[in-house]
This record gives structure tokens, sequence and C-alpha cells, in this order.
């Protein structure tokens, strides 16, 4: 099932590539600095109807000119069929565009991040194996960010601290020092992410203490989650620009959506009639709930 947790995972490391690399060199897994990327289609399926899609897929050349493929796989739990769909991506990907694939798994549990963190083999070892080794981020290996200097230095990071570490007995510690950094940090950077985090824990006892934190910073925290989207849109004083940010929101919340009903969002050009859509997101589980007349 696709979480907000699980959304915002991945994300994050949409609005910020290079996050990744910042994570592998800090939990000691040697990557390089991501130069250009982008963003690629994430369905790999190649015999239909049965469908194939990992989270994120993410080309990129290095600063010294080194190309790849990141594929970012957040999970919650051990999937023992997960390790063949690893393989799957990797393969798929290598044929199509000729480029070596990394995985990444971004875990919060520590099963998980142990399960994840060894080398899976297919075939009978006579000439046809496929080995998967994957690149692991888990709580053991993420920092939890308690330290204020450190959060203020990266806030991104900061967040994916809070990601990573959410189910640990040190949360409440993380969460105050990311409140104290994100008050700090300029705008949007500041909003955007404390919105990912209220989206995290949502109406859970660690959601109300991150709505009672960022309760003492009005001007980082207003309101219902996605209050900061729904103001940044309107400062643009565009329509798309609302649009723009009302399908973040939906993604942020794991709500698919058809074909006809996202041109519809792009289409639309009454900013109330987008406001009203995007501030129904918090409490909806469907399309429908949103759109509903």
């Amino acid at each position: 099932m696709v979480t907000n947790h699980h959304e915002v995972g991945h994300t994050l490391f949409e609005d910020d590539p290079n996050l990744i690399s910042r994570a592998l060199r800090n939990a000691g897994l040697e990557f390089p600095e991501l130069g250009e990327t982008e963003q690629l289609g994430t369905d790999l399926s190649t015999v239909k109807p049965v469908e194939r899609r990992a989270d994120r897929v993410i080309r990129f050349r290095t600063a010294d000119g080194q190309k790849g493929i990141l594929v970012l796989e957040v999970q919650r739990s051990r999937k023992d069929d997960k390790p063949a769909a690893w393989g799957y991506y990797g393969m798929t990907l290598a044929n199509r565009y000729n480029l070596p694939v990394v995985i990444v798994v971004i875990t919060s549990d520590s099963p998980c991040e142990r399960w994840a963190n060894q080398t899976f083999e297919f075939g009978l070892g006579k000439g046809d194996q496929l080995t998967v080794r994957p690149l692991v981020l888990g709580p053991s290996n993420v920092e939890a960010i308690t330290d204020l200097e450190a959060a203020l230095a990266d806030p991104v990071y900061a967040t994916f601290s809070v990601i990573v570490h959410r189910d640990k007995p040190n949360i409440g510690a993380i969460l105050e020092t990311v409140a104290q950094a994100l008050s700090k940090t300029p705008e949007p950077t500041g909003g955007v992410l404390a919105d990912y985090i209220e989206l995290i824990f949502g109406d859970s006892p660690n959601g109300q203490l991150w709505r009672e934190l960022m309760s003492i910073h009005p001007d980082v925290f207003q309101g219902p989650t996605m209050r900061g989207m729904i103001d940044k849109a309107v400062a643009e004083g565009t329509a798309k620009g609302e649009a723009k940010f009302l399908l973040k929101a939906i993604e942020l919340r794991g709500i698919e959506l058809t074909e006809a009903q996202s041109d519809r969002v792009r289409a639309c050009t009454d900013e109330q009639v987008l406001e009203t859509w995007l501030k129904r997101v918090f409490d909806a589980t469907t399309a429908d709930q949103i759109f509903a007349d």
C-alpha cells in the first residue's frame, strides 16, 4: 500500500537530487556528487497488463562525466518478492538506456534494513547467475539529527533523518531539533519541508507533537497540511502555480488520478476552485473526495 511516508521518502530526492549523494556518503557508501539529473518514467512494464513500477528513477551525470541511473525504492518492511523486482528494474533500465544502474533502498525499519543489505542471487550458479546487491539507507547508517547546527547546515538531510528514524524512541528529540532548524530556513524550503513532515505523521501522536512544535513558528507552519503550498501558489498570482502544487499535494498523499482528472486540474483557471480542491487533499483518500461537487 502506498503511504505518505512512502511518497515523501522519495519525493525529497526529486526536490534535491544530490541528497542521495550526501546521504550515501554520510552512510560511508562512496558515491560521487551529481552534476546533471533527469527524472525518468517509473513505469518499467514490458508485458501488459502486468505493471512494473519503481518508486523513483533518476538518470545522472557526475561532475567528472560518469553517467548512470539511480532507482530509489522505499521499503517499510521485508518483502521477499522485491529483490527479483529490483533485478528486473536494473536489467530493463540497463537495456533501455545502455547505462549502469544503481538500486538504492530506503527504509525506517531495522529488520528490513538488515534483510535488504545483502547479496541476492538468482539462478543455478552455472553461468546464468543474476546478482542483486542494493545500497541501503536505514536507521543504522543515516544519522539521527539532534544537533541544531547540523540541521541548519542541511535541512533537507535533516528531514530525511526524520523519515528514516520516524519509528525510533529518539524521534521526539529529532523533531524538536528539525523544528528549530526549519523556523530559520528561508522560504519556500522551510515551509515545504515542514509540510512534508506533517504528511509523514498525519494524525499520530508524533504528528500532534510536530504541529505543537511548528505552531511556535507561525511564519513557517500556518495551519493544515499544505497551507504553505497554498500560500506559495497564491503568491504566484496564477492558477497555473496553484494547479502545480495541487498535483504535488495529491502525489504526496498517494492518491492516484486518472489522466482525465490530471488534465482537469491543469486546465482549471479558477483559483478559488483550485484552492478548494487543495484544502480537501489533507482529508481525502480518493480522487473522488477531492473533486466532489
